[in-house]
């Protein structure tokens, strides 16, 4: 029996114009090589709610878009050719792509699949013997994804939740880059006068 694990980091980079670029590195954390890794997907659900662009993958390692139509999210979809799988133990770059769904985004609830469950008991009425319960609403985070030991569906796969860099903040970029610039024109001034 297959013992399939993984964890993943996503490292996002904020491109300007509200368009986000978004690394990802896969671990394989079980005893398993793995040759699927399917992002933002939940068996029959996939769930960002616009379509990735400009993705790229490992080398050996091909992907796609899945989408079940309107009432559908999008999710990518990457298969390792034969000689590519990720052995256990080791750690593969290369899954990137763009899209202007925000990290917060990504890390929130899906929108598309959600599950209504009595979860939680409040103000019990002692006097009557009754309880109130409070239906609250889950779904899986856009970033839920899967993993598989060979092709999609080969086996019962590994669910798992991607962790997310944090991006800096906009005005942390550019007072660094202020004082970055600072420097170099500092620097190149000072060759100058020695």
């Amino acid at each position: 029996m297959a013992d399939e694990m993984a964890s993943a980091t996503i490292d996002p980079t904020a491109l300007g114009g509200g368009l986000f670029q978004y690394d990802i590195i896969l671990n394989d954390i079980g005893t398993t090589p793995l040759g699927t890794f399917w992002f933002s997907w939940n068996p029959g659900q996939d769930y960002m709610p616009v379509m990735p662009t400009n993705i790229d993958s490992p080398t050996g390692w091909s992907d796609i878009v899945t989408h079940g139509g309107a009432a559908d999210g999008y999710a990518i979809q990457w298969v390792a050719g034969s000689s590519e799988v990720l052995q256990p133990g080791q750690s593969l770059s290369g899954f990137e792509f763009q899209s202007t769904v925000t990290p917060e985004e990504l890390a929130a609830p899906n929108v598309f699949y959600t599950t209504n469950s009595l979860i939680s008991l409040f103000g019990s009425n002692l006097g009557s013997g009754m309880a109130t319960f409070d239906s609250i609403t889950l779904s899986n985070p856009v970033v839920t994804s899967f993993v598989y030991s060979a092709g999609p569906l080969s086996d019962a796969g590994f669910q798992f939740i991607p962790d997310i860099s944090s991006v800096p903040e906009p005005s942390t970029m550019l007072w660094t880059s202020v004082i970055f610039g600072a420097l170099l024109i500092f620097r190149h001034r000072r060759r100058r006068t020695a």
